[in-house]
């Protein structure tokens, strides 16, 4: 009878130890939210990490948004001039730019402004000054491109990031 007493008691003191009071469900949800997925050449882009960081300048604040597979293959988006919710094209402007890095090759495919035109954009569909949700896609090339390498299409971007 002791034996089982003492087995109760042992129960107890594990459940108790293990709920708290201060668990915040609302931090969960907010992390379990955030997604980016993405298709590289048709092929989808496993994301290991992504960021988004906002920097505010004087004259103009920048967003730069980033993912990383594990094997080390990388996507890079800046958006200059980023007011919020909005459609941001990449070949258009030199400092507007997006980029995927190849890490088996150690090659960076980046949108080119030799046609000066747009090449994709990143378009900001929310921005509520903590979360940001939108969508993307661009073609990277190698610059210069001797041996005519094709170029790398990164399609079906969908992310909802906090920052």
């Amino acid at each position: 009878m002791k034996l089982k007493f003492k087995y109760l008691q042992f129960a107890i003191i594990v459940l108790l130890c293990s709920c708290s009071s201060s668990d915040d469900s609302s931090s969960k949800d907010k992390i379990s939210s955030e997604f980016l997925t993405v298709k590289v050449n048709q092929e989808n882009f496993v994301v290991e990490s992504f960021s988004a960081e906002l920097t505010e300048y004087n004259v103009s604040d920048e967003m730069v948004i980033s993912a990383m597979s594990a094997n080390g293959d990388a996507i890079y988006m800046t958006l200059v001039d980023y007011e919020g919710a909005d459609t941001y094209a990449f070949g258009s402007v030199y400092i507007m730019s997006a980029s995927y890095y190849n890490s088996s090759e150690d090659q960076y495919y980046i949108v080119s402004i030799a046609n000066q035109q747009p090449i994709g954009s990143c378009t900001i569909e929310s921005d509520n000054g903590q979360q940001i949700k939108g969508v993307f896609n661009f073609l990277g090339e190698i610059l210069p491109n001797p041996d005519n390498i094709s170029p790398v299409n990164v399609s079906n971007g969908n992310f909802v990031i906090n920052y």
